[in-house]
């Protein structure tokens, strides 16, 4: 997986956080974004633009794990009111519009990054995993 350049991270989250948070949520989270959690624990991308050839779509901000204004509990706890996404997709960061990005914790589709809007559309699918997402972002 690509390195990419993220302003504005907070503290950074050991393993053993990770696992607690995965331990509270129910789901095992892809390896690719453990590893991008232990590194880089939310912030502002340099490389904004998700381009594969066919899809562009900003990313504004990773959210953190842990410390800061939008952890990825607040925002689970937002996006999972009134069951306006599934519990099966964690978001991971904001498009800076009305949508977010998520990871599909579903079986037939672990790992997968969607994006998900908030005007009653169905998530539609980025990536095949974690690390193919990062792979696309460019700088603009």
């Amino acid at each position: 997986m690509k390195k990419i350049n993220l302003e504005h991270q907070q503290e950074k989250v050991t393993i053993t956080e990770v696992e607690q948070f995965e331990s509270d949520i129910g789901f095992k989270l892809p390896k690719s974004y453990k590893q991008f959690l232990t590194q880089n624990n939310g912030g502002v991308p340099r490389e904004r633009i998700f381009w594969d050839g066919e899809i562009e779509s900003g990313v504004s901000y990773f959210y953190p794990l842990k410390h800061g204004k939008n952890t990825i509990e607040k925002i689970i706890g937002l996006i999972h009111r009134e069951d306006a996404l599934p519990k099966t997709f964690l978001p991971f960061a904001s498009t800076g519009g009305a949508g977010n990005y998520v990871i599909s914790m579903n079986t037939d589709s672990f790992g997968e990054v969607y994006v998900f809007h908030y005007d009653g559309s169905e998530p539609f699918k980025m990536a095949n995993s974690f690390e193919e997402f990062i792979n696309y972002l460019e700088e603009e």
